[in-house]
């Protein structure tokens, strides 16, 4: 009922301001929000103008509005003897002027109300503009804005593939990964059962366990079976691994035998020593008589001769000297130190002054007969 009187009121002001003018190009109203985004219980000032390229009398502009988001909160009109008025959705912008009329309209002050829908809201403006009765070309204007939740999210929840958190007001929900701990062992891996490492989501208690892998048996030494096996058993699950002998390529010495050995103690082609009487096996102290296992026989240290020199010493190096051994032939040589230097006895301490005088005198005189020969030419 109300819509319907601000319309006719309008009508009756366009009526009665009617004054004869030639149209050209109209009239354009447009506003501006002093916000896009708003909150629950948010105002928002829309200021509203018109752009008029021709005569015009009169100037209506009615807004539309949504009453279940918005509610009023104040109009004011800018131009000379304008008249605004409000309804239950709307709000009416009227006023004349004798001539074109170009600036500024007004401005509508509108709130959010505290239960209005989330979304997008709009406000449009419906324009009557008439150069007495002839109606001039005119334009209104739509203004959206977002109607936006100020979230208040409760606590992390688990969810599929992460965790997420709801907002009480709009329903919005809002997701994440999971944010583990570093994990702690809640079962020790053994020989025979995999463990279990425990992680927690530091943000929503979510539990998650990974395994842990089972651990190498721990076998003891092996232990001969038979003459074709041994075994070592696991000291944890006392589980028993059998397998064929393995003997090394090389042969064991003993004290009278040798033999090819396997880890657990098995022997195989054992044998006694068999020394080779003819042939003396050496090293830098001793010989012996050696088994092809590596025993020896009859080792005694060697016995050397009193040595014969090689290399004499003199003052300028060392000299050696080279011993044999009578019974196997092993030889040393030992280092002979040099000769000390020749020592001046006192005579010749004096005659070698006495010989180099001689020497200058000598060359002094040669000098002095080779000038005068010249001379007496």
């Amino acid at each position: 009922m109300k819509k319907m009187m601000s319309v006719c009121l309008c009508l009756m002001l366009v009526v009665a301001m009617a004054v004869t003018v030639f149209a050209t190009n109209g009239a354009a109203f447009s506003a501006t929000a002093s916000a896009e985004t708003l909150y629950r219980g948010d105002t928002v000032t829309l200021s509203v103008k018109v752009d008029c390229s021709e005569e015009a009398t009169s100037y209506g502009l009615m807004l539309n509005y949504d009453a279940t988001v918005f509610e009023l909160v104040e109009g004011k009109c800018a131009a000379e003897g304008a008249l605004v008025n409000s309804f239950d959705n709307g709000f009416a912008f009227m006023f004349q002027n004798p001539t074109v009329y170009s600036g500024s309209v007004g401005t509508v002050t509108l709130k959010v109300k505290a239960d209005a829908a989330f979304g997008t809201a709009t406000v449009a403006g419906e324009a009557s503009v008439k150069n007495g009765t002839t109606a001039v070309t005119a334009t209104g204007f739509s203004a959206s804005f977002t109607v936006a939740c100020q979230h208040s999210y409760g606590e992390w929840t688990e969810a599929e593939n992460g965790h997420a958190k709801t907002c009480p007001t709009c329903g919005d929900v809002k997701t994440a990964d999971h944010v583990w701990d570093n994990g702690t062992v809640a079962k020790e891996a053994t020989c025979t059962e995999e463990g279990t490492t425990k992680y927690t989501c530091a943000d929503c208690a979510a539990i998650k366990e990974e395994a842990i892998s089972m651990i190498p048996h721990a076998y003891g030494e092996w232990e001969n079976v038979d003459e074709n096996t041994h075994k070592h058993v696991c000291g944890a699950c006392q589980k028993e691994e059998t397998e064929n002998h393995g003997f090394a390529e090389e042969l064991t010495a003993g004290e009278q035998t040798h033999w090819y050995a396997c880890a657990c103690g098995a022997k195989k082609e054992e044998s006694v020593h068999t020394f080779d009487e003819t042939t003396w096996s050496k090293d830098e102290l001793t010989h012996w008589h050696g088994c092809t296992c590596g025993a020896k026989a009859d080792e005694v240290a060697h016995s050397w001769d009193e040595g014969v020199v090689t290399t004499e010493a003199t003052q300028n190096q060392e000299g050696e000297k080279t011993y044999t051994c009578a019974d196997c032939g092993e030889t040393k040589i030992e280092k002979i130190p040099q000769l000390a230097p020749t020592p001046q006895t006192g005579d010749e301490a004096h005659v070698l002054p006495f010989v180099l005088l001689m020497l200058v005198s000598a060359f002094g005189l040669f000098a002095t007969v080779v000038a005068k020969k010249k001379f007496c030419r």
